[in-house]
């Protein structure tokens, strides 16, 4: 019965997966190269991404060298042509989507970093963005300034009013996420536990307030492509790895998430579920 109800509960979320725009899905026997149970793999929840070209957005595996300018590097998946699991490309690309930018994506194996990409970004990391103008921003936040520096210049995602007010509560959830997920002393789980949920209380007790189905209002904030990533990790993991809802108690946060979930930015930017628990397969 339990687990019947945190499928539920976690349904209406992963429901908006199928919709999305930047990809086509095929079912595949997720089942058993994960773990799933038999109900969920029928429902087809978790899905395989295979590539299709839309709207002018390349996305390619590189194995030869840069691309040169107006490119995005990004975490390869799983499988080659398959996009990663990073919630900081996630959050750069949803900003990027936002302002319907176009450029291209090219995915690099970040288990095997290609000399000629940490001459372009000594620090090994994603996101990487060369801009149309030769910039090279690694920054997931420099990303999103710059994307308001682009047209409508009028719709702007960095220092929107009340923005500082709901990171430095949403900002705590993810570290807390990851520390839980990360524990092998199980002596410390029910610590972490109760730290992780701590943090979501105080979000979803902040979200209450809010005016509008995203973080500021009606339109995508910079606050919004940081934390509807991460909120889209936790949704998935915890549940699959830890048998555990992480989200059950809290209305507001699935009510949040399911909203930012169902933004072309996000439909357009996210990978699958299945590639959420790939990424998060190497801690269990």
């Amino acid at each position: 019965m339990q687990g019947s109800r945190r499928l539920l509960l976690v349904l209406p979320l992963f429901l908006q997966i199928g919709s999305l725009e930047a990809f086509s899905f095929a079912p595949v026997n997720s089942a058993m190269r994960f773990g799933l149970s038999s109900s969920m793999h029928q429902i087809s929840l978790i899905q395989r991404a295979r590539l299709t070209l839309r709207g002018g957005h390349g996305l390619r595996m590189m194995v030869d060298g840069p691309r040169g300018n107006n490119v995005l590097y990004a975490k390869r998946g799983q499988h080659d042509g398959i996009l990663g699991d990073c919630p900081y490309t996630h959050k750069a690309q949803m900003a990027m989507k936002a302002k319907d930018l176009q450029y291209e994506v090219c995915l690099v194996n970040l288990s095997d970093k290609p000399k000629w990409f940490l001459e372009l970004n000594p620090k090994g990391t994603v996101p990487t963005y060369v801009t149309a103008e030769g910039k090279i921003l690694t920054e997931s936040d420099d990303i999103i300034q710059w994307c308001d520096l682009q047209e409508p210049k009028d719709f702007k995602m960095f220092q929107r009013p009340g923005g500082d007010e709901v990171w430095n509560v949403a900002k705590e959830v993810f570290p807390a996420f990851g520390e839980y997920m990360k524990n092998k002393d199980v002596s410390r789980n029910d610590e972490l536990k109760a730290k992780l949920d701590a943090k979501l209380a105080a979000l979803d007790s902040f979200l209450k307030g809010r005016n509008g189905p995203l973080l500021l209002g009606e339109q995508i904030s910079a606050e919004d492509c940081k934390l509807t990533p991460q909120l889209y990790h936790i949704s998935i993991a915890v549940p699959h790895y830890v048998k555990y809802d992480a989200l059950e108690k809290y209305d507001n946060i699935k009510k949040y998430l399911n909203s930012a979930m169902q933004t072309d930015a996000f439909k357009k930017s996210a990978y699958t579920p299945e590639t959420v628990i790939w990424g998060w397969s190497k801690f269990f």
